[in-house]
């Protein structure tokens, strides 16, 4: 005498698989779903995975990049250090100088020129600015 129970469908396969009575073929059928069930969460998970991991990439790099280049210095000096400045002090290197002192300096890979602006003239201000010139002929 062969018997058979009663389940409710989303439980059906699994107890297919476990009550010894139901057929053979049955069984095979529904460990196939199972199994393509099972492999297609794996293939989401495996997605996710994948995603998370290329993320994470790119936040160590930009975390990379940002600790090395943090920010534009802003090194501050009286006109009367400018002159006989310790550039090796803060890490910088003179590339060139003239009469009043450095033009050009390198810090932390960058080449910074020093400029005066058109407002200092006109304001009879004395003040010494070194900018960031990414396309510097003295980029090294």
């Amino acid at each position: 005498m062969i018997m058979t129970t009663e389940t409710d469908t989303k439980n059906s396969a699994i107890e297919t698989l476990l009550n010894p009575v139901v057929s053979k073929d049955k069984g095979t059928q529904n460990l196939w779903v199972l199994l393509r069930d099972v492999k297609n969460l794996l293939s989401q998970q495996n997605e996710l995975l994948q995603e998370n991991n290329q993320l994470l990439r790119q936040l160590l790099q930009k975390e990379a990049t940002s600790n090395y280049e943090e920010f534009e210095p802003n090194f501050k000096a009286t006109l009367s250090e400018y002159k006989h400045f310790a550039w090796d002090s803060i890490g910088a290197k003179v590339i060139s100088s003239d009469g009043e002192g450095v033009t050009v300096v390198q810090y932390r890979s960058k080449v910074f020129e020093r400029r005066r602006s058109s407002v200092d003239d006109v304001k009879g201000a004395a003040r010494k600015v070194f900018l960031c010139n990414e396309s510097s002929r003295w980029k090294r």
